[in-house]
């Protein structure tokens, strides 16, 4: 599928926490949840059209619609 990769989410209790109070990280305390939020932004980031290049670094690329 030649997807690249975007980042690791380790398996942290925070993530335990949100679920337990029905959130998500982005929702909870920014202090706590902040290496949380630092391991998810790149797949935020790729969900709106931001692609790693080769070398992991980002560029301003746009998603192309299937219609173009």
């Amino acid at each position: 599928m030649k997807l690249p990769f975007l980042t690791n989410i380790r398996d942290g209790d925070n993530y335990l926490h949100a679920i337990d109070q029905g959130l998500g990280v982005f929702e909870m305390d920014e202090q706590t949840t902040a290496s949380e939020r630092h391991e998810l932004m790149p797949i935020l980031k790729w969900l709106n059209g931001h692609f790693p290049n080769k070398y992991g670094s980002r560029i301003e690329d746009k998603v192309q619609s299937l219609e173009e």
